[in-house]
């Protein structure tokens, strides 16, 4: 009596009636219930609501009394004597006249003869779209019958993300550890600059509506977390540019439990002294560990957070080489931040929501926040874009063209469980995971899994080379770089680097330097 009360003096008995109107149980498709008179206009009429007759109508009222009783595909009669009944009652009320009464009453119920699934092309994304209703809009409109949702996906560039997957899978399968059908994938594909998200797979099988793989695993991402680290360190230009040298060569850390960390490197061999850039491009994880304890976890962390990690991340040792659970919508906006210099946008499955007469739903407001400086993402995109040219990511640059410029990293976690390939081109942020549920090994790297589908799919849907404006406060200069040592110094001579402004290098040291232009 009391809720009763407090309802009739919050809202009118329109909003009332409205409200129950949507809400109310109407019947069953497998484990999905069918509630309100919309839904269920479409799935016993494969129609909108506003365009059934009286009949029709008049059958979804009947059907209050009991769903499954009077339901019209199984118990045509018990259906039509109740839609009587109703017909009836409207009569009585001087709703109808009696002869359309008589004509509606004999005549049939109008049930499409198969049932709608309900079963979407797009589940993956559709769960997306579904949570950031939920998320972005208030309750109270979310209620109103007939919304109508413009969603962000490109349905061909999900088809194209659906046959690389397709094309690449076989051969994937094979390369392996695991049985036939075992490998799992997630991949997402959003544009640069709106963030929105044109292509979505949560599973090998796409049209499965079951555990999706983009918005509910957390797995360890490897690798993929090392532009945070190098990150950190370009936003100190008087202390770090592309060319300073670091030490890849053992380190031995304390944990916390009394026993010692020693990190390799995948080819298990240190490589002494190496650039910053050759460092990330050649993904070393020594010399990344040495680097990210100089810097400080904490630092890192806060770095993290600025591209848009809101999760609370451990803040140990072996979070530097991606000991970290996260989601691939985490990592899709890691790297969406990046590819803005720094200008955080949320990622969005969503492009308008409006009610059934067109009016535009507000929705609670999107944070468009500078994070970072664009100084210091532009110097780590052109050490992503090492990636590609001389590191782990070669395969994509040779698929791709040389003149195809990508910035990315590839990521491999721990018995090779995890396969991880996250990339910017002009206008597409992609990333792309394999593994198994069961967190089997699949044998497989970055480079040898997870890239090869992300190529394929950028081969198909990217229409510009990365060509990110350059910061009003960057220079360029012509240097040597140290980008391996191998037997011997290896540099890369005569290389145009871009420097923050009032850091150029002035003089040779070691192997840096040069005509600043």
């Amino acid at each position: 009596a009391l809720m009763s009360l407090l309802l009739e003096w919050r809202y009118d008995k329109d909003e009332i009636l409205e409200a129950y109107l949507n809400e109310i149980y109407l019947g069953q498709d497998g484990n999905r219930a069918i509630h309100g008179f919309g839904l269920a206009a479409q799935f016993y009429f494969d129609a909108p609501l506003n365009t059934l007759n009286s009949g029709q109508i008049a059958l979804l009222v009947g059907l209050v009394k009991g769903p499954g009783y009077y339901d019209p595909r199984r118990f045509a009669k018990r259906a039509k004597q109740r839609r009587k009944v109703v017909l009836k009652t409207q009569q009585k009320l001087g709703l109808l006249p009696a002869e359309t009464v008589r004509r509606l009453a004999a005549g049939p119920l109008g049930v499409s003869k198969n049932k709608p699934s309900g079963v979407t092309r797009y589940p993956a994304f559709m769960d997306l779209v579904k949570r950031q209703l939920v998320k972005d809009y208030r309750p109270e409109d979310l209620s109103s019958e007939g919304l109508r949702l413009f969603t962000t996906i490109n349905p061909w560039q999900q088809h194209a993300l659906e046959q690389s997957i397709k094309r690449q899978l076989p051969a994937l399968d094979e390369k392996s550890k695991l049985k036939k059908g075992e490998l799992q994938v997630a991949a997402m594909l959003s544009d640069t600059g709106s963030a929105a998200v044109r292509a979505m797979v949560g599973s090998r099988y796409f049209r499965s509506q079951g555990f999706n793989r983009v918005l509910d695993a957390r797995r360890h991402v490897g690798s993929l977390i090392k532009p945070a680290v190098y990150l950190t360190a370009l936003g100190q230009p008087g202390k770090y540019n592309l060319i300073t040298h670091l030490q890849d060569s053992p380190i031995r850390i304390k944990q916390n439990n009394g026993k010692f960390w020693e990190p390799q490197n995948y080819d298990h061999k240190f490589h002494g002294e190496i650039s910053l850039m050759g460092a990330l491009a050649n993904s070393y994880n020594a010399a990344t560990v040495r680097l990210g304890m100089k810097l400080g976890l904490e630092n890192v962390g806060q770095t993290l957070q600025a591209l848009g990690i809101r999760r609370d991340i451990d803040l140990y040792p072996s979070m530097l080489l991606g000991a970290v659970d996260l989601s691939m919508l985490e990592i899709l906006q890691m790297y969406q931040t990046l590819s803005e210099q720094g200008i955080q946008t949320p990622i969005r499955a969503i492009h308008t929501v409006t009610t059934a007469n067109g009016r535009v739903l507000s929705k609670y407001p999107i944070q468009v926040q500078k994070t970072i400086e664009a100084e210091s993402v532009y110097l780590l995109l052109r050490a992503m874009e090492e990636v590609a040219i001389s590191g782990t990511a070669r395969y994509a640059r040779h698929k791709l063209g040389h003149k195809f410029t990508i910035a990315g990293k590839t990521g491999t976690t721990n018995d090779y469980k995890d396969s991880w390939f996250a990339g910017i081109t002009g206008d597409k942020v992609a990333v792309v995971w394999l593994g198994n549920d069961d967190n089997k090994p699949i044998g497989l790297t970055g480079s040898s899994g997870a890239l090869r589908i992300w190529t394929d799919v950028i081969q198909k849907t990217a229409r510009r080379s990365l060509d990110i404006p350059v910061p009003a406060r960057i220079r360029f200069a012509k240097v040597d770089v140290l980008m391996q040592n191998k037997a011997a110094l290896v540099c890369a001579n005569d290389i145009v680097l871009p420097f923050v402004s009032g850091y150029v290098p002035k003089s040779r040291s070691g192997v840096a330097c040069v005509d600043e232009q």
